[in-house]
């Protein structure tokens, strides 16, 4: 770290470092301050926003105004060694000196930029020829006549009482207003009051004081007042000659969080988290450029300084953020397995739900009772599970969380309540019910509430599959000679067939691409199986796989590359060995997956 050959505090205010020349590429640009700390001091601060008193400047030529800054951190706390360049966009008009003084040097407008870190202000000065015109009293603020100083004599509540003393008019940052000023806790905010034209420091001519200490202090040397706990309190200035300066203080509370709190992510997948400065009602304040962040378990999820995470392993893992001030924040992250799938040992058995990794080498239960689960599918955020199971007897749809705690059965009707697919903000699930008599398409909130049908008639309607954009619902439905798969509008409306197949052919399982095209299982033989997809922009069917056996489930994965096909042929024996297949559509390879299961295990509903 380079420090200041040279340490000197400027008057009237606090925070800023000796004086330093530089180059630009404003012109004319005459100041900045040391690049480090003075030995012994706290480490720099990263300055994000400079307040700069007065705004406006309008001198005569030969005429001098200092300038006031104040830096604030990104928690709203005033930075104790900001590094401020100072320049002018015309040092013929104005210059500005190391101390802040602006000059008039000849008419015209210039404009002076204050900078500290990521942190800009601006000042417009305008310059004329002869006497000095000053800056304008500040609206609001009343100035009496300029022969005479009147003091408010507040023993008996009379008039003011004149004064041969000469009255000064004053220029006040920020103008006091009805509105209250809000702040939150361990944020800073700068006042000042000084005579117009002059350079007096904000306890030279104003008394300051506070109606409510416990909840603001104020520094009359920097002008500086900062927000201690919530509350109200008047910070009020007085001022000989003019009536008393109020401003209404409003403090709330901040706590440092991390968005999103909890997230659940798959192996090799990244995120990116935030370090917020939430207010007492949970609103943002500011979102934090500077944190230390780490991970309670890097074997789980990793984080760099940047706030990004890195699933790494399957588990869970607290992620730390902690802020300038030394508080912290945490959050809950999960990594799960690429594919969830349903098996089951041996007919008769139930069957469990597992989650298991994309090249097949590790799998382990999620679910395991004596029901049969099935048909398991994550949330669009992964942090819940929704599933059918038998557990009481019908098939209900339940949710867990993605360690299988937390099981909650969402359907409550006679009837079987299966299928379930979620909408793609995670909102509502959309099932397959026999609460009607013939199984119909059903769409209820997450929470099991506001069940509303979809498909209604004689004809059964059956496994839904819903469009990435969560417009179209698919559907396999036999109101035909044949059952085929069927497009409607979310609400049930626009009822038409999808061009799958040729007429006869028996079609199921649809799934879609996040492109809007379908695919689904499709009859071509007695025996074999194809899986299409249709692109519904061209109307052009395109086989994807074909087996002798039969395709019996396929899942999609979210970003459309990849395929996990199950399929089933019977032997001589009788049984009914099961295979998994890893379809990579951008290259057109196709591999085996190795399920560590008993040989016997049958494997049904993958989803990515």
């Amino acid at each position: 770290m380079d420090f200041c050959d040279v340490a000197h505090t400027l008057p009237s205010f606090t925070g800023i470092m000796p004086p330093f020349p530089f180059r630009s590429t404003w012109s004319s640009l005459t100041v900045a301050v040391c690049l480090g700390t003075v030995p012994g001091s706290a480490q720099v601060q990263e300055v994000v926003e400079v307040q700069v008193s007065p705004e406006v400047l309008s001198l005569a030529v030969g005429q001098r105004q200092r300038l006031f800054f104040t830096a604030f951190d990104a928690s709203g706390n005033i930075a104790d060694h900001p590094v401020i360049r100072l320049g002018t966009s015309n040092a013929l008009v104005a210059k500005v000196e190391p101390d802040g003084t602006v000059t008039g040097m000849a008419p015209g407008v210039a404009t002076l930029v204050i900078t500290a870190g990521r942190g800009t202000a601006m000042v417009r000065v305008a310059v004329s020829e002869g006497s000095a015109g000053g800056v304008s009293p500040v609206a609001g603020i009343e100035a009496l006549p300029s022969d005479t100083l009147s003091q408010r004599d507040t023993s008996d509540g009379g008039a003011p009482a004149a004064s041969t003393a000469p009255v000064r008019q004053v220029v006040v940052s920020p103008p006091p207003s009805p509105d209250p000023v809000e702040l939150s806790v361990g944020q800073s905010r700068r006042f000042s009051v000084r005579p117009l034209g002059a350079t007096y420091a904000a306890a030279t001519l104003a008394t300051w004081s506070l109606s409510d200490s416990a909840v603001a202090q104020f520094d009359v040397l920097s002008g500086a007042l900062r927000a201690l706990a919530p509350g109200t309190t008047d910070l009020i200035a007085s001022v000989q000659g003019l009536a008393d300066l109020k401003w209404r203080i409003v403090v709330t509370s901040l706590h440092l969080a991390i968005t999103p709190s909890m997230v659940t992510m798959v192996t090799g997948e990244s995120r990116s988290l935030d370090a917020v400065m939430l207010n007492a009602s949970g609103e943002l304040f500011r979102t934090l450029s500077a944190g230390r962040w780490s991970s309670a378990n890097p074997a789980v999820a990793t984080v760099d300084s940047t706030g990004t995470i890195r699933g790494v392993g399957w588990g869970t893992a607290t992620i730390t953020v902690t802020g300038p001030g030394g508080d912290s924040a945490a959050a809950a992250v999960t990594v799960v397995g690429d594919l969830l799938l349903s098996a089951r040992g041996r007919l008769g058995a139930g069957a469990g739900l597992y989650q298991m990794s994309l090249d097949g080498g590790s799998i382990e239960p999620v679910l395991l009772d004596s029901a049969t689960n099935l048909y398991p599918v994550r949330s669009p955020s992964y942090h819940a599970i929704a599933f059918a199971s038998d557990a009481r007897g019908l098939y209900d749809v339940y949710r867990m969380a993605p360690d299988g705690s937390a099981l909650q059965r969402l359907t409550d009707a006679e009837g079987h309540h299966t299928q379930p697919v979620w909408s793609p903000d995670g909102a509502k699930i959309v099932f397959t019910s026999t609460r009607t008599g013939r199984p119909q398409i059903f769409e209820m909130s997450a929470d099991g509430t506001a069940v509303d049908q979809l498909t209604h008639g004689d004809a059964p309607s059956h496994s839904p599959a819903l469009s990435f954009d969560g417009g179209t619902v698919a559907f396999v439905s036999g109101r035909g000679n044949d059952e085929r798969v069927y497009l409607m509008s979310r609400d049930g409306q626009n009822v038409r067939p999808a061009r799958l197949a040729e007429p006869g052919q028996v079609v199921r399982s649809p799934r879609f691409f996040p492109n809007g095209d379908l695919a689904a299982v499709v009859r071509i033989g007695t025996r074999a199986t194809a899986l299409v997809r249709w692109d519904r922009q061209r109307d052009v069917r395109l086989p994807l796989v074909t087996s002798n056996g039969a395709i019996r489930e396929f899942a999609v994965s979210r970003d459309g590359r990849f395929l996990v096909v199950v399929i089933e042929s019977t032997t001589r024996g009788g049984k009914t060995p099961t295979e998994v297949l890893l379809v990579d559509l951008a290259t057109s390879e196709s591999t085996a997956l190795a399920v560590p299961l008993a040989p016997e295990t049958r494997v049904t509903n993958p989803s990515f």
